[in-house]
Parts: structure tokens; C-alpha cells; sequence
């Protein structure tokens, strides 16, 4: 489906049947509910306004999640494409901790960051002790 620049697509409870790659996308033992998903599209890491951009994108996807009624949110790390334009975990961790700290501190009990090193160490850097910064287990 067509994600308009500023737009984002809500997905309402949405149920996890499977596990990660680290096991192959197995079937979990039971699924787990998600209340929703929200999908942006992403900026091109080579525009030369991409920080902008993406700090736009990252304030659609969380006005969403927020207008959705939950009252947590998890936000995984950009893996991007291999590409030499990919996207910088760093910056992204930073870019999302801002925007959420800037515009919406006070808009969910509980945040999350899945990712790695570097983006967790990007999201506590910018987030300090605002927020629940300790991250999910990559169990779904």
C-alpha cells in the first residue's frame, strides 16, 4: 500500500505468531498480542535534509501510536539495506529519543528500545532516566 510522505499506516491489534531469526521464525508457544503497529516510510539516508526528515517521520509514527490508546511503545532499531546509505544506528537512537523527549514526554508509560549496542547506547545518551529505557528481549 501507498504510505503518504506524512502519513502512516495503523495496524490494530496485531497478534505475533512466530520468533525471531535467531531461531529460524519458529512458532512461539502462544502468540502475543500487540495493540498496534505503526508503519512510516522511511527517508533516503542520502538526502541532504535526512535528519529533518526522519525526525518528521519519527513524530507521525509516534502521534499515531500515541492517538492508538497505548499507553506503551517499542521501538526497534532501523536494520536498513546494507546499502553505504544505511541508516547510522547512532543517529536514529538519537533522532527517536529526541523527538519522543521533545514532543511527546509524557505521552506513554513505558518505552522501549530493541537494538543493538550502539543504538541502545544512542537512545540512553539522548533519554537519561526520562523513560523505561531497559530493552525488550527480542523474544517475538
Amino acid at each position: 500500500p501507498y504510505i503518504p510522505e506524512h502519513g502512516a499506516i495503523l495496524s490494530p491489534n496485531v497478534q505475533m505468531f512466530r520468533a525471531g531469526p535467531e531461531t529460524g521464525f519458529s512458532f512461539l508457544p502462544e502468540p502475543v498480542a500487540i495493540a498496534a503497529v505503526v508503519t512510516i516510510l522511511m527517508p533516503d539516508a542520502a538526502n541532504s535534509n535526512y535528519q529533518t526528515l526522519l525526525a518528521e517521520k519519527v513524530a507521525v509514527a509516534l502521534e499515531v501510536a500515541a492517538a492508538s490508546g497505548s499507553d506503551e511503545v517499542i521501538i526497534p532499531e532501523l536494520t536498513g539495506n546494507g546499502s553505504p546509505q544505511a541508516v547510522d544506528p547512532r543517529k536514529f537512537g538519537d533522532t527517536v529519543s529526541s523527538v519522543l523527549l521533545t514532543l511527546y514526554p509524557q505521552a506513554f508509560k513505558e518505552v522501549h528500545y530493541v537494538g543493538s549496542d550502539s543504538f541502545l547506547s544512542a537512545c540512553r545518551l539522548t533519554h537519561g532516566d526520562g523513560h523505561s529505557e531497559a530493552p525488550l528481549e527480542p523474544t517475538v
